[in-house]
């Protein structure tokens, strides 16, 4: 170290220790000992007490430095764009809660939000329809507001005796939306199950499924379940049943006698048609009449107030036109039968009744007809009240043959 600056160095401790007080470092010496000795002379309570607030002063101290810090100015952070990252590229550190177990308790998702109910048509057949059962029809409806929608589902499975036992069911899905049955033709209704059990007699296996239609009826567009059951003797009934509500509806029923075939129209309104044989009576004494039909009588139905209603009823003879077989005279009128032509699509026989109602052609004596006689017949539509098993009555007969024979001048003697 050079001279100079040992010598500046000794000379700044001489001033800092032995160099006398200045007046102002003299005062502060004053005060320093005049508070020594005021604290020697306070109690331990007062000196806790002074402690405490010198402890909050300096506390408020701090604060004020760290608000005057945060209030200046800082840089200004850009934003940084968001990335969508896919589940599996997001790296989980090991001991994460990601990757932890039982830190949260599992959560099944079909559980928590159930999933939605699956469209009518998307439910397999082996979903509604019992194992070794086949299914004979299956109707799907939409939904409402783009809900699931109904299933309707008719099948058959083995019955006693080797006879099949029909079964037809409604399915919609419940509030968890699970599909389930709300209607089937084994629930009995008014004490009598739709579709009894199955069982074989010499007519064959019943009760056998004719009719099976889903559809509307009437210009509500509302669907209905419509189908025919038939018994034993041949007899039918036809059951109507809604589908708005079908586990609180009672269906419509028509009974229909044996030997009757049913068809639909579908309207609106729909049209139940019941088509059955005419036969001559017994009293009408022609043999080639016995058990043989006639004719055909429809009666139709119209869907109407919930229920078919009767309509009008029609009757068609197996033909229009034929040959004479003979005349027979009852209280009633006269009753013509006939023989229709061959290969016509009628049966082989007809038979009209003539009144006070039916036209005769000119120049014809009704009563003048013989066997062998060419015959054209028009017949009246029977009154809704007429017995479905009388002769219909002819609007108008003619005949070419009878009418030049009984015109010719009689043969002269």
């Amino acid at each position: 170290m050079a001279r100079w600056q040992q010598e500046r160095r000794a000379a700044r401790n001489a001033d800092a220790g032995d160099a006398p007080l200045s007046g102002d470092s003299a005062a502060v010496k004053a005060r320093r000992a005049g508070l020594a000795a005021r604290w020697a002379t306070l109690s331990q309570a007062d000196r806790a007490v002074a402690l405490l607030w010198l402890a909050l002063a300096l506390a408020l101290v701090g604060i004020a430095a760290g608000a005057a810090l945060r209030s200046g100015s800082h840089p200004t952070s850009r934003p940084v764009p968001g990335v969508r990252v896919a589940p599996a590229a997001i790296k989980r550190a090991p001991g994460s809660f990601a990757t932890a177990t039982g830190v949260f308790p599992a959560v099944d998702p079909a559980a928590a939000t159930p999933a939605p109910a699956r469209a009518a048509a998307a439910v397999p057949d082996d979903a509604i329809v019992p194992a070794g059962a086949t299914l004979i029809r299956r109707v799907n409806l939409p939904g409402a507001n783009g809900g699931p929608g109904t299933i309707i589902a008719y099948w058959q499975s083995a019955g006693p005796g080797g006879c099949a036992q029909p079964h037809i069911a409604v399915f919609r899905t419940d509030s968890n939306g699970r599909w389930a049955g709300i209607w089937d033709t084994s629930a009995s209704q008014n004490g009598e199950p739709p579709l009894s059990p199955a069982t074989g007699g010499p007519a064959g296996c019943t009760p056998a499924i004719g009719l099976f239609a889903v559809q509307p009826l009437d210009t509500t567009g509302l669907p209905f379940l419509i189908f025919s059951a038939a018994a034993a003797d041949g007899s039918q009934r036809v059951l109507v049943e809604s589908l708005d509500d079908p586990a609180n509806a009672e269906p419509a029923v028509v009974q229909i006698e044996p030997g009757a075939q049913i068809s639909l129209d579908d309207g609106p309104p729909a049209v139940l048609e019941i088509s059955r044989p005419v036969y001559a009576p017994d009293t009408a004494g022609f043999a080639e009449l016995q058990n043989q039909p006639i004719g055909r009588e429809d009666d139709l139905r119209r869907w109407q107030n919930g229920a078919f209603q009767f309509s009008s009823r029609e009757f068609s003879p197996n033909c229009l036109t034929g040959k004479t077989i003979g005349l027979r005279t009852s209280a009633a009128g006269l009753l013509i039968a006939f023989r229709c032509p061959a290969g016509g699509a009628g049966g082989a026989y007809a038979a009209v009744m003539v009144t006070g109602a039916t036209q005769i052609a000119p120049n014809l004596l009704i009563g003048g007809l013989q066997a062998n006689d060419d015959v054209t017949v028009a017949v009246i539509a029977p009154a809704l009240d007429a017995d479905p098993n009388a002769l219909p009555v002819a609007a108008q007969v003619a005949s070419l043959a009878a009418a030049a024979r009984q015109a010719a001048p009689p043969p002269l003697n």
